[in-house]
């Protein structure tokens, strides 16, 4: 499989790159995890690397952020509407 920028994955990657490209990163994580038997550490830094280099950006690292500030602010309107 040849992606846009022009890196070929291989056929060991095919599996974990087709999950890769339907976005779902975890899914790609988990199942190489399964596969190989290695840590989740090292399962998505391989599939992190696997993704750069398909030119997939991995996952932001803000997740938690963003969803703590939503939180926030909801528990602060529940509040203020008391």
């Amino acid at each position: 499989m040849k992606m846009e920028n022009g890196y070929v994955v291989t056929e060991e990657e095919r599996p974990y790159a087709e999950i890769i490209n339907s976005g779902a990163m975890l899914q790609a994580v988990k199942e190489y995890r399964e596969a190989t038997g290695v840590g989740l550490k090292e399962a998505k830094d391989y599939i992190d690397g696997l993704a750069e280099r398909m030119g997939k950006k991995p996952e932001s690292k803000g997740g938690c952020l963003s969803t703590m500030l939503l939180l926030i602010a909801g528990i602060t309107a529940l509040i203020m509407s008391l």
